[in-house]
Protein backbone atom coordinates (compact mmCIF):
# COMPACT_ATOMS: atom_id res chain seq x y z
CA UNK A 1 0.00 0.00 0.00
CA UNK A 2 1.20 3.19 -0.84
CA UNK A 3 2.79 5.07 2.43
CA UNK A 4 2.47 8.80 3.24
CA UNK A 5 3.46 11.09 5.63
CA UNK A 6 1.26 11.97 9.14
CA UNK A 7 -0.71 14.92 7.38
CA UNK A 8 0.52 17.24 10.45
CA UNK A 9 3.74 14.45 10.88
CA UNK A 10 6.11 17.75 11.95
CA UNK A 11 4.24 18.23 15.19
CA UNK A 12 4.41 15.80 18.47
CA UNK A 13 1.10 15.52 19.54
CA UNK A 14 -2.46 16.21 18.48
CA UNK A 15 -6.00 16.05 19.46
CA UNK A 16 -8.42 14.19 17.82
CA UNK A 17 -12.16 15.07 17.79
CA UNK A 18 -15.00 13.05 17.52
CA UNK A 19 -18.00 15.27 16.86
CA UNK A 20 -20.56 12.62 15.71
CA UNK A 21 -23.64 13.29 17.01
CA UNK A 22 -24.58 9.83 17.86
CA UNK A 23 -21.44 8.96 20.26
CA UNK A 24 -22.33 8.60 23.72
CA UNK A 25 -25.52 11.22 23.69
CA UNK A 26 -24.13 13.61 21.38
CA UNK A 27 -21.20 14.89 23.86
CA UNK A 28 -17.90 14.78 22.05
CA UNK A 29 -15.00 12.24 21.92
CA UNK A 30 -11.95 13.93 22.21
CA UNK A 31 -7.77 11.77 22.11
CA UNK A 32 -4.63 13.09 22.55
CA UNK A 33 -2.33 11.27 20.73
CA UNK A 34 1.56 11.82 20.82
CA UNK A 35 4.30 10.85 18.85
CA UNK A 36 6.58 8.31 20.93
CA UNK A 37 9.44 6.20 18.57
CA UNK A 38 7.53 5.45 15.63
CA UNK A 39 4.35 5.32 17.83
CA UNK A 40 1.80 7.14 19.44
CA UNK A 41 0.90 7.00 22.98
CA UNK A 42 -2.85 8.00 23.17
CA UNK A 43 -5.46 9.01 25.76
CA UNK A 44 -9.32 10.13 26.60
CA UNK A 45 -9.60 13.89 26.93
CA UNK A 46 -12.70 15.45 29.07
CA UNK A 47 -14.28 17.98 26.61
CA UNK A 48 -14.11 20.50 30.17
CA UNK A 49 -10.59 19.23 30.66
CA UNK A 50 -8.47 22.83 31.33
CA UNK A 51 -5.47 20.97 30.05
CA UNK A 52 -7.67 20.38 26.53
CA UNK A 53 -8.25 23.77 26.98
CA UNK A 54 -4.89 25.00 27.57
CA UNK A 55 -2.94 23.42 24.78
CA UNK A 56 -5.56 24.21 21.92
CA UNK A 57 -5.35 28.01 22.94
CA UNK A 58 -1.48 27.08 22.87
CA UNK A 59 -1.89 26.11 19.22
CA UNK A 60 -1.67 22.07 19.81
CA UNK A 61 -3.27 20.96 16.99
CA UNK A 62 -6.90 19.62 16.57
CA UNK A 63 -7.89 16.88 14.10
CA UNK A 64 -11.81 16.44 13.37
CA UNK A 65 -13.31 14.07 10.47
CA UNK A 66 -16.11 14.48 7.72
CA UNK A 67 -18.62 11.78 8.48
CA UNK A 68 -19.07 8.90 6.09
CA UNK A 69 -22.53 11.26 4.69
CA UNK A 70 -20.82 14.36 4.30
CA UNK A 71 -18.19 13.44 2.01
CA UNK A 72 -17.18 10.23 -0.12
CA UNK A 73 -14.47 8.12 -2.24
CA UNK A 74 -14.53 6.70 -5.76
CA UNK A 75 -12.06 4.70 -7.10
CA UNK A 76 -10.93 6.12 -10.54
CA UNK A 77 -9.18 4.40 -13.35
CA UNK A 78 -7.53 6.22 -16.09
CA UNK A 79 -6.25 4.72 -19.55
CA UNK A 80 -2.60 6.06 -19.26
CA UNK A 81 0.19 4.32 -17.98
CA UNK A 82 2.03 7.46 -16.52
CA UNK A 83 0.65 8.98 -12.81
CA UNK A 84 1.71 12.55 -13.64
CA UNK A 85 -0.57 12.44 -17.28
CA UNK A 86 -3.37 10.56 -15.07
CA UNK A 87 -3.41 13.03 -12.36
CA UNK A 88 -4.73 15.78 -14.80
CA UNK A 89 -7.63 14.09 -16.17
CA UNK A 90 -8.53 12.17 -13.06
CA UNK A 91 -10.57 15.52 -12.13
CA UNK A 92 -12.50 15.35 -15.21
CA UNK A 93 -13.10 11.92 -14.24
CA UNK A 94 -14.57 12.70 -11.16
CA UNK A 95 -16.67 15.54 -12.08
CA UNK A 96 -18.65 13.49 -14.14
CA UNK A 97 -19.65 10.89 -11.73
CA UNK A 98 -20.50 13.60 -9.04
CA UNK A 99 -24.17 14.54 -9.06
CA UNK A 100 -22.44 18.76 -8.30
CA UNK A 101 -20.00 20.78 -9.63
CA UNK A 102 -16.43 19.29 -9.01
CA UNK A 103 -15.65 23.31 -8.24
CA UNK A 104 -17.93 22.95 -5.36
CA UNK A 105 -15.93 20.35 -3.20
CA UNK A 106 -12.50 19.62 -2.14
CA UNK A 107 -10.93 16.37 -3.53
CA UNK A 108 -7.63 14.62 -3.04
CA UNK A 109 -6.29 11.60 -5.03
CA UNK A 110 -4.68 8.85 -3.17
CA UNK A 111 -2.98 5.53 -3.44
CA UNK A 112 -2.01 5.57 -7.17
CA UNK A 113 -1.09 2.47 -8.91
CA UNK A 114 -0.37 1.18 -12.38
CA UNK A 115 -2.48 -2.33 -13.49
CA UNK A 116 -2.64 -3.11 -17.31
CA UNK A 117 -2.23 -0.03 -19.20
CA UNK A 118 -4.27 2.37 -16.85
CA UNK A 119 -3.30 3.79 -13.69
CA UNK A 120 -5.92 3.78 -10.93
CA UNK A 121 -6.36 5.94 -7.87
CA UNK A 122 -8.41 6.81 -5.02
CA UNK A 123 -10.58 9.89 -4.34
CA UNK A 124 -11.94 11.15 -1.69
CA UNK A 125 -13.56 14.47 -1.64
CA UNK A 126 -16.31 16.71 0.09
CA UNK A 127 -18.57 19.69 -0.48
CA UNK A 128 -17.19 22.75 0.68
CA UNK A 129 -20.82 23.38 2.13
CA UNK A 130 -20.37 20.76 4.18
CA UNK A 131 -16.62 21.47 5.13
CA UNK A 132 -17.96 24.87 6.20
CA UNK A 133 -20.80 23.32 8.53
CA UNK A 134 -18.54 21.15 10.10
CA UNK A 135 -15.75 23.95 10.85
CA UNK A 136 -19.15 25.97 11.84
CA UNK A 137 -20.38 23.19 14.57
CA UNK A 138 -16.48 22.87 16.16
CA UNK A 139 -16.27 26.87 16.08
CA UNK A 140 -18.96 26.50 18.67
CA UNK A 141 -16.73 24.71 20.93
CA UNK A 142 -13.71 26.90 20.29
CA UNK A 143 -12.02 24.65 18.23
CA UNK A 144 -10.60 25.38 14.86
CA UNK A 145 -9.23 21.89 13.35
CA UNK A 146 -6.03 21.84 11.55
CA UNK A 147 -6.99 18.48 9.24
CA UNK A 148 -10.41 17.54 8.13
CA UNK A 149 -9.88 13.63 7.65
CA UNK A 150 -12.08 11.03 5.83
CA UNK A 151 -14.14 8.87 8.98
CA UNK A 152 -14.55 5.99 6.72
CA UNK A 153 -10.37 6.22 5.82
CA UNK A 154 -10.24 7.00 9.23
CA UNK A 155 -11.79 3.90 10.50
CA UNK A 156 -10.11 1.48 7.90
CA UNK A 157 -7.00 2.50 8.45
CA UNK A 158 -7.07 2.10 12.11
CA UNK A 159 -8.65 -1.55 12.51
CA UNK A 160 -5.96 -2.22 10.06
CA UNK A 161 -3.35 -0.99 12.78
CA UNK A 162 -5.07 -2.53 15.59
CA UNK A 163 -5.92 -5.59 14.76
CA UNK A 164 -4.25 -6.81 11.40
CA UNK A 165 -5.60 -9.56 10.25
CA UNK A 166 -3.95 -13.45 10.56
CA UNK A 167 -1.90 -14.98 7.31
CA UNK A 168 -5.26 -17.42 6.95
CA UNK A 169 -7.29 -14.16 6.55
CA UNK A 170 -5.40 -11.90 5.06
CA UNK A 171 -6.83 -11.54 1.39
CA UNK A 172 -10.45 -12.33 3.07
CA UNK A 173 -12.92 -9.45 2.90
CA UNK A 174 -13.04 -7.13 5.82
CA UNK A 175 -16.07 -5.15 7.17
CA UNK A 176 -15.63 -2.79 10.15
CA UNK A 177 -19.14 -1.48 11.64
CA UNK A 178 -18.81 1.98 13.56
CA UNK A 179 -21.95 1.85 15.45
CA UNK A 180 -23.47 4.69 16.66
CA UNK A 181 -26.69 5.83 18.88
CA UNK A 182 -28.65 6.23 15.15
CA UNK A 183 -26.29 5.59 12.70
CA UNK A 184 -23.77 3.20 11.38
CA UNK A 185 -20.69 3.22 8.89
CA UNK A 186 -20.19 0.70 6.87
CA UNK A 187 -16.38 0.56 5.66
CA UNK A 188 -15.18 -2.09 3.92
CA UNK A 189 -12.71 -3.79 1.64
CA UNK A 190 -10.08 -6.97 0.93
CA UNK A 191 -7.10 -7.74 2.81
CA UNK A 192 -5.70 -4.42 3.33
CA UNK A 193 -7.22 -2.58 0.28
CA UNK A 194 -9.77 -0.31 1.55
CA UNK A 195 -12.95 -0.73 -1.56
CA UNK A 196 -15.62 2.11 0.51
CA UNK A 197 -17.39 3.03 2.67
CA UNK A 198 -21.74 3.97 3.40
CA UNK A 199 -23.81 5.70 6.25
CA UNK A 200 -27.00 3.57 6.95
CA UNK A 201 -29.13 5.67 10.18
CA UNK A 202 -29.46 1.79 11.54
CA UNK A 203 -27.35 -1.15 11.83
CA UNK A 204 -29.72 -3.21 9.49
CA UNK A 205 -28.66 -6.90 8.66
CA UNK A 206 -30.40 -6.74 5.29
CA UNK A 207 -28.98 -2.95 4.38
CA UNK A 208 -25.54 -4.35 5.49
CA UNK A 209 -25.91 -7.29 3.64
CA UNK A 210 -27.15 -5.11 0.17
CA UNK A 211 -24.33 -3.33 0.75
CA UNK A 212 -21.64 -5.90 0.68
CA UNK A 213 -23.30 -8.18 -2.03
CA UNK A 214 -22.84 -4.82 -4.36
CA UNK A 215 -19.33 -3.98 -3.14
CA UNK A 216 -17.78 -7.77 -2.97
CA UNK A 217 -20.44 -9.78 -4.88
CA UNK A 218 -21.53 -13.16 -3.86
CA UNK A 219 -21.82 -13.95 -0.09
CA UNK A 220 -18.65 -15.15 1.06
CA UNK A 221 -16.94 -15.42 4.36
CA UNK A 222 -16.70 -11.87 6.43
CA UNK A 223 -14.02 -10.83 9.35
CA UNK A 224 -16.28 -8.68 10.87
CA UNK A 225 -14.84 -5.88 12.84
CA UNK A 226 -16.74 -3.26 15.52
CA UNK A 227 -16.11 -0.25 16.77
CA UNK A 228 -17.91 3.05 17.65
CA UNK A 229 -20.37 3.98 20.87
CA UNK A 230 -22.43 1.38 20.04
CA UNK A 231 -20.14 -1.83 20.20
CA UNK A 232 -19.65 -1.42 23.92
CA UNK A 233 -23.15 -3.07 24.04
CA UNK A 234 -22.15 -6.49 23.51
CA UNK A 235 -25.68 -7.83 23.25
CA UNK A 236 -26.21 -5.55 20.16
CA UNK A 237 -22.95 -6.87 18.53
CA UNK A 238 -24.29 -10.31 19.21
CA UNK A 239 -27.05 -10.09 17.33
CA UNK A 240 -26.00 -7.94 14.50
CA UNK A 241 -23.39 -10.52 14.26
CA UNK A 242 -25.03 -13.33 14.48
CA UNK A 243 -28.33 -11.82 11.73
CA UNK A 244 -25.17 -10.95 9.09
CA UNK A 245 -23.43 -14.10 9.83
CA UNK A 246 -26.66 -16.43 8.22
CA UNK A 247 -24.99 -14.91 4.95
CA UNK A 248 -21.73 -13.74 5.43
CA UNK A 249 -19.88 -16.11 7.97
CA UNK A 250 -16.51 -15.07 10.01
CA UNK A 251 -14.87 -14.46 12.97
CA UNK A 252 -15.78 -11.05 15.10
CA UNK A 253 -13.66 -8.62 17.03
CA UNK A 254 -14.62 -5.73 19.14
CA UNK A 255 -12.08 -3.00 19.41
CA UNK A 256 -10.70 -1.48 22.39
CA UNK A 257 -12.39 1.36 23.76
CA UNK A 258 -14.99 1.51 20.96
CA UNK A 259 -16.42 4.76 21.67
CA UNK A 260 -12.86 6.63 21.26
CA UNK A 261 -11.80 4.40 18.44
CA UNK A 262 -12.82 7.06 15.42
CA UNK A 263 -11.03 10.11 17.83
CA UNK A 264 -7.61 8.19 18.57
CA UNK A 265 -7.82 7.34 14.44
CA UNK A 266 -8.01 10.74 13.71
CA UNK A 267 -5.02 11.62 15.90
CA UNK A 268 -3.01 8.61 14.49
CA UNK A 269 -3.46 9.31 11.51
CA UNK A 270 -2.79 13.01 12.08
CA UNK A 271 1.07 11.98 13.50
CA UNK A 272 2.30 8.91 11.89
CA UNK A 273 2.89 7.90 7.95
CA UNK A 274 0.89 5.13 6.49
CA UNK A 275 -1.98 4.91 3.68
CA UNK A 276 -4.58 6.78 2.93
CA UNK A 277 -3.64 9.85 4.48
CA UNK A 278 -5.58 12.99 3.55
CA UNK A 279 -7.16 16.61 4.17
CA UNK A 280 -10.31 17.93 3.08
CA UNK A 281 -9.54 21.36 5.32
CA UNK A 282 -7.63 22.49 1.30
CA UNK A 283 -7.87 24.83 -1.55
CA UNK A 284 -9.47 28.17 -0.25
CA UNK A 285 -10.64 26.54 3.16
CA UNK A 286 -7.26 25.33 4.58
CA UNK A 287 -6.26 26.90 7.73
CA UNK A 288 -4.54 29.95 7.98
CA UNK A 289 -1.48 28.30 10.00
CA UNK A 290 -0.92 25.64 6.90
CA UNK A 291 -1.03 28.32 4.21
CA UNK A 292 1.67 29.99 6.55
CA UNK A 293 3.78 27.34 6.82
CA UNK A 294 3.22 26.19 3.05
CA UNK A 295 4.43 29.59 2.19
CA UNK A 296 7.25 29.46 4.07
CA UNK A 297 8.39 26.08 2.92
CA UNK A 298 7.85 27.63 -0.73
CA UNK A 299 10.19 30.49 0.32
CA UNK A 300 12.68 28.31 2.05
CA UNK A 301 12.54 26.36 -1.25
CA UNK A 302 12.69 29.13 -3.44
CA UNK A 303 15.50 31.03 -1.24
CA UNK A 304 17.45 27.28 -1.66
CA UNK A 305 17.40 27.32 -5.14
CA UNK A 306 18.63 30.33 -5.41
CA UNK A 307 21.21 29.53 -2.84
CA UNK A 308 22.50 26.57 -5.22
CA UNK A 309 22.30 28.75 -8.35
CA UNK A 310 24.52 31.44 -6.81
CA UNK A 311 26.64 28.64 -5.55
CA UNK A 312 26.11 26.90 -9.57
CA UNK A 313 26.98 30.60 -11.06
CA UNK A 314 30.04 31.02 -8.62
CA UNK A 315 31.46 27.98 -9.26
CA UNK A 316 31.15 28.02 -12.55
CA UNK A 317 32.77 31.09 -13.01
CA UNK A 318 35.62 30.43 -10.72
CA UNK A 319 36.20 27.64 -12.93
CA UNK A 320 35.88 29.65 -16.00
CA UNK A 321 39.06 31.68 -14.93
CA UNK A 322 40.42 28.68 -13.98
CA UNK A 323 40.81 27.65 -17.33
CA UNK A 324 41.09 30.88 -18.91
CA UNK A 325 44.48 31.05 -16.70
CA UNK A 326 45.41 27.55 -17.60
CA UNK A 327 45.00 28.42 -21.49
CA UNK A 328 47.08 31.35 -20.77
CA UNK A 329 49.78 29.34 -19.43
CA UNK A 330 49.34 26.45 -21.91
CA UNK A 331 49.58 29.21 -24.84
CA UNK A 332 52.67 31.28 -23.36
CA UNK A 333 54.69 27.97 -22.83
CA UNK A 334 53.76 26.49 -26.71
CA UNK A 335 55.29 30.12 -27.81
CA UNK A 336 57.86 29.92 -25.64
CA UNK A 337 58.99 26.83 -26.97
CA UNK A 338 57.84 27.40 -30.61
CA UNK A 339 60.48 30.41 -30.51
CA UNK A 340 63.15 28.51 -29.16
CA UNK A 341 62.86 26.38 -32.17
CA UNK A 342 62.31 28.32 -34.72
CA UNK A 343 65.53 30.66 -33.33
CA UNK A 344 63.10 33.60 -33.86
CA UNK A 345 60.16 34.93 -32.67
CA UNK A 346 57.09 33.98 -34.99
CA UNK A 347 53.83 34.57 -35.14
CA UNK A 348 52.21 31.35 -36.34
CA UNK A 349 49.49 29.36 -33.59
CA UNK A 350 48.29 26.29 -33.36
CA UNK A 351 48.85 23.19 -36.70
CA UNK A 352 50.57 26.36 -38.74
CA UNK A 353 53.13 26.50 -35.84
CA UNK A 354 53.66 23.04 -36.00
CA UNK A 355 54.13 22.71 -39.12
CA UNK A 356 56.32 25.61 -39.61
CA UNK A 357 58.41 24.32 -36.81
CA UNK A 358 58.84 20.63 -38.55
CA UNK A 359 59.87 22.14 -41.86
CA UNK A 360 61.96 24.06 -39.94
CA UNK A 361 63.94 21.34 -37.84
CA UNK A 362 63.93 18.71 -40.67
CA UNK A 363 66.42 21.33 -43.10
CA UNK A 364 68.21 21.75 -39.92
CA UNK A 365 68.37 18.29 -39.78
CA UNK A 366 69.63 18.08 -43.40
CA UNK A 367 71.77 20.86 -43.22
CA UNK A 368 73.78 19.28 -40.22
CA UNK A 369 74.10 15.84 -41.60
CA UNK A 370 77.30 15.91 -43.58
CA UNK A 371 78.96 17.52 -40.30
CA UNK A 372 77.64 14.87 -38.19
CA UNK A 373 79.07 11.89 -40.79
CA UNK A 374 82.09 13.19 -41.05
CA UNK A 375 82.27 13.47 -37.29
CA UNK A 376 80.88 9.72 -37.00
CA UNK A 377 82.98 6.76 -36.79
CA UNK A 378 84.26 5.75 -40.40
CA UNK A 379 82.87 3.41 -42.69
CA UNK A 380 86.45 1.29 -42.81
CA UNK A 381 86.74 1.36 -39.07
CA UNK A 382 82.70 -0.19 -38.57
CA UNK A 383 83.90 -2.74 -41.09
CA UNK A 384 87.11 -4.23 -38.92
CA UNK A 385 85.11 -3.93 -35.89
CA UNK A 386 82.51 -5.95 -37.67
CA UNK A 387 85.23 -8.88 -38.87
CA UNK A 388 86.99 -8.83 -35.36
CA UNK A 389 83.49 -9.40 -33.62
CA UNK A 390 82.77 -12.12 -36.37
CA UNK A 391 86.16 -13.74 -35.48
CA UNK A 392 85.61 -13.90 -31.95
CA UNK A 393 82.24 -14.58 -32.18
CA UNK A 394 82.19 -17.27 -34.98
CA UNK A 395 80.15 -15.31 -37.08
CA UNK A 396 79.61 -15.86 -40.98
CA UNK A 397 78.81 -12.61 -42.86
CA UNK A 398 76.49 -13.85 -46.36
CA UNK A 399 75.77 -9.79 -47.24
CA UNK A 400 76.79 -6.67 -45.70
CA UNK A 401 75.54 -3.16 -46.78
CA UNK A 402 76.86 -0.18 -44.85
CA UNK A 403 75.97 3.89 -44.83
CA UNK A 404 76.76 6.02 -42.80
CA UNK A 405 73.14 6.05 -41.52
CA UNK A 406 72.14 2.43 -42.63
CA UNK A 407 73.50 -0.66 -41.88
CA UNK A 408 72.22 -4.47 -43.07
CA UNK A 409 74.08 -7.59 -42.51
CA UNK A 410 72.83 -11.50 -43.04
CA UNK A 411 74.51 -14.22 -42.14
CA UNK A 412 74.74 -17.08 -39.94
CA UNK A 413 76.05 -17.89 -36.39
CA UNK A 414 77.46 -20.93 -34.33
CA UNK A 415 75.61 -19.97 -30.79
CA UNK A 416 72.16 -18.41 -30.33
CA UNK A 417 73.16 -15.08 -28.71
CA UNK A 418 76.70 -15.10 -31.15
CA UNK A 419 75.21 -11.89 -32.43
CA UNK A 420 74.51 -9.99 -29.01
CA UNK A 421 78.33 -8.45 -29.20
CA UNK A 422 77.92 -7.08 -32.70
CA UNK A 423 74.77 -5.33 -31.92
CA UNK A 424 75.83 -3.78 -28.45
CA UNK A 425 78.91 -2.44 -30.81
CA UNK A 426 76.95 -0.89 -33.72
CA UNK A 427 74.38 0.47 -31.03
CA UNK A 428 77.40 2.81 -29.34
CA UNK A 429 78.14 3.52 -32.48
CA UNK A 430 74.54 5.49 -33.02
CA UNK A 431 73.04 2.44 -35.31
CA UNK A 432 69.46 1.45 -33.66
CA UNK A 433 70.11 -1.98 -35.11
CA UNK A 434 67.40 -4.34 -34.90
CA UNK A 435 68.33 -8.34 -34.77
CA UNK A 436 65.82 -11.39 -36.01
CA UNK A 437 67.03 -14.82 -35.88
CA UNK A 438 65.87 -18.04 -37.31
CA UNK A 439 65.36 -21.53 -36.59
CA UNK A 440 69.20 -23.06 -37.26
CA UNK A 441 69.74 -25.04 -40.67
CA UNK A 442 71.01 -28.31 -40.67
CA UNK A 443 74.72 -27.66 -40.18
CA UNK A 444 73.70 -26.17 -36.74
CA UNK A 445 74.43 -22.27 -37.66
CA UNK A 446 71.86 -19.84 -36.52
CA UNK A 447 70.65 -17.27 -39.75
CA UNK A 448 70.44 -14.11 -38.50
CA UNK A 449 69.54 -10.28 -39.86
CA UNK A 450 70.91 -7.30 -38.52
CA UNK A 451 69.18 -3.75 -39.45
CA UNK A 452 68.63 -0.09 -38.63
CA UNK A 453 66.00 1.90 -38.61
CA UNK A 454 67.72 3.71 -41.47
CA UNK A 455 68.75 6.44 -39.39
CA UNK A 456 72.03 7.05 -36.66
CA UNK A 457 70.22 8.57 -34.72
Amino acid sequence: MERLKGTIGWVGACYGVDLSEETAGGRRVIARAERSRGNAKWSSVAQDDPAFRTDVANDCPVVACLSVRESFTRWLSAPLTSPAKARSVLPTLLDIQLPFALEDCACQFLEFGREDNSTHALAVAGRHADIRGKLDALAKSGLDPLVLDHEGLAVWTQSLWEWPAPPDLAQAPRVVLALGVERCAVVLGRGERYKNAHSIRQADPAAIGRLLRAELGADAPVVWLFSGAGARDDARVSALHAALSASWPGPRFVHADPETFLARALATRALLPGPLRCNLRSGILAHPALIRRSRRQAMRAAVAALLAGLFLAGVSRIAQEWITRAETRIDRSFATLRDRLMGCPIKAKGQRALDTVRLKLQKDKDDLRPFVNALGPSLTDMAGIMSDVARKRGLAFDAVSLSPDRIAVEGTAEQWDGCDELVKRLRAFGYPVRLERQEALSNGRIPFTLKSGGDNG
